[in-house]
């Protein structure tokens, strides 16, 4: 192989998730501000067992341990220490890890005063804990209730609760106890996680792992008008993912957690290469997917590194939301934010990002015309947009919306007239469209790849008249073909007509930047 001529595509010369944040959509009008960027969180290891060799286990978990099968462990856990679990957790680009309880039986498990005192001293690590739906329902909730206030007390929120249905003896859909349970989860914003996955351990019941169970059991809460968030997790890629994904697509607070328990025989490129192949699954499941690891009974670092590759081959959009979100969907739902901020020390700087993309205006002017009769004014804004990506399709239809009423309260007598939005910059466009989710960011990233071409071999690459490099002639020939310079709105008796599914946006290229757009509104009076 020749290692000096060797051409390697840039994108593949780059880390996993540089071209995705390179080309990331602005979130904020998807997920709200908050989500704006995505990659101002770490990625989350959705599930740990906190079974390491420097804390003291309690007979339970050693006895789960213990559990063999022709002298292997059922529940295989490599010898390890929380030292080496953040080694670990550091090699496969993960920030955060839920450590997950197992209480289901008086004899085996990991017990919630484990998960507690783990993440009590392994900072990274959030509980997730157990419930034992054969207690009584009130003694349920005193203990969650006391085991969310030892978590405040190390400056912890609880992740979220699970429950195991294969290891309960009841049908735990008809039980009573839970339904009383979902209710606390659901007025405590806490996530329900359903783990399904058949751990091989003793007193395994799979008539509960039923998908029409899991399902029914799921549309029983959503009768109820509860939007409780609920995980599903262990769905076995090879038997049923299929059912869930395609019944519980509707759903937008089901989740679904992909972990390697259930790879069984194959690699973990493999194993995601066949869930993202079934048809729809990316399009409809790309924000609301998390992964996790397993570990210490499998290696986070294998995690990432099959979701690399099994990405590698997909289109552009795809590749890039599924390296984006794929491991930080969790922030959207887990109850962790806030302690993670505020123990990260990133409030401030969260909150600085936040008021810089934030769209600002200013008003320049407000002028009567044909000052004889002054029936008619021309009112002028300039709009403040910041992007944050080198190629970013930015909503503006909140602010202009703001603007207009601002205009409106001044002036009422002035009913009648126009609307006109322009850029100032050759290489920004004006887009109106609708703003559905998918349609929205297929749009950005379609003018992201257009953007992302190679320049090398066009004349816009000599020295330019500002003493600097210019070659960004795809983003020239993007605003030209795509967009406007400027639209027009008629004003009518005081309301903008437009169509109800437009949407303003601005694209910007060559970012990030700060960029003007005028707003002028030309007023009669009635």
């Amino acid at each position: 192989m020749d290692l000096v001529n060797c051409k390697v595509e840039s994108e593949k010369e780059m880390p996993m998730e540089n071209i995705a944040r390179l080309y990331c959509p602005d979130f904020s009008s998807v997920f709200g501000l908050k989500f704006a960027n995505p990659f101002f969180y770490e990625n989350i290891d959705s599930q740990i067992w906190p079974i390491f060799n420097d804390f003291n286990l309690p007979k339970s978990t050693l006895n789960l341990l213990a559990l063999r099968n022709n002298e292997n462990p059922l529940f295989y856990n490599r010898n390890i220490n929380s030292s080496q679990l953040l080694i670990e957790l550091e090699c496969g680009n993960f920030g955060i890890g839920l450590a997950q309880a197992i209480e289901i039986s008086n004899d085996y498990g990991i017990p919630n005063e484990l998960v507690l005192e783990v993440c009590s001293k392994v900072k990274p690590l959030y509980p997730i804990l157990s419930i034992n739906l054969n207690l009584d329902p009130k003694l349920i909730i005193e203990e969650l209730k006391n085991d969310i206030s030892k978590a405040q007390k190390f400056n912890k929120d609880i992740s979220a609760v699970v429950i195991y249905p294969g290891y309960l003896n009841l049908d735990f859909s008809e039980n009573v106890n839970m339904n009383k349970v979902i209710e606390f989860l659901n007025n405590n914003k806490i996530p329900l996680k359903i783990d399904i996955t058949d751990l091989h351990l003793p007193f395994f019941n799979p008539q509960n792992l039923i998908p029409e169970k899991i399902i029914s059991f799921i549309n029983k809460i959503r009768s109820k008008k509860m939007e409780l968030p609920i995980i599903i997790s262990g769905v076995n890629p090879y038997l049923n993912i299929s059912i869930y994904s395609e019944y519980l697509k509707w759903d937008k607070n089901i989740f679904l957690e992909l972990n390697h328990r259930s790879i069984g025989g194959t690699t973990p490129k493999a194993y995601f290469n066949h869930i993202f192949s079934i048809p729809g699954f990316i399009n409809n499941w790309w924000y609301r997917i998390m992964f996790g690891s397993g570990t210490p009974t499998l290696e986070p670092s294998q995690l990432t590194r099959g979701l690399i590759e099994a990405t590698e081959h997909l289109n552009f959009t795809y590749k890039n939301l599924l390296r984006t979100w794929g491991l930080r969907n969790g922030w959207r739902i887990f109850p962790i934010l806030n302690c993670y901020l505020k123990n990260s020390n990133k409030e401030e700087q969260l909150s600085q990002f936040h008021n810089s993309i934030t769209l600002k205006y200013e008003k320049k002017s407000s002028q009567l015309n044909n000052s004889a009769d002054k029936n008619q004014i021309l009112i002028s804004y300039d709009i403040l947009i910041q992007s944050f990506s080198i190629t970013q399709l930015i909503s503006i239809q909140s602010v202009i919306e703001k603007i207009f009423q601002d205009v409106r309260n001044d002036h009422p007598d002035f009913q009648d007239g126009l609307l006109i939005i322009k850029t100032y910059h050759t290489t920004n466009s004006i887009i109106m469209n609708e703003h559905e989710l998918g349609n929205y960011l297929q749009l950005h990233y379609y003018f992201s790849e257009k953007t992302a071409q190679n320049a090398d071999e066009t004349l816009h690459t000599v020295a330019a008249d500002e003493f600097r490099a210019d070659f960004n002639f795809s983003d020239h020939l993007l605003a030209l073909n795509y967009g406007e310079r400027s639209v027009t709105y008629p004003i009518r008796n005081g309301k903008l007509i437009k169509g109800s599914r437009e949407h303003l946006y601005c694209m910007i290229t060559f970012g990030p930047r700060i960029v003007k757009t005028s707003v002028d509104f030309l007023l009669n009076r009635i």
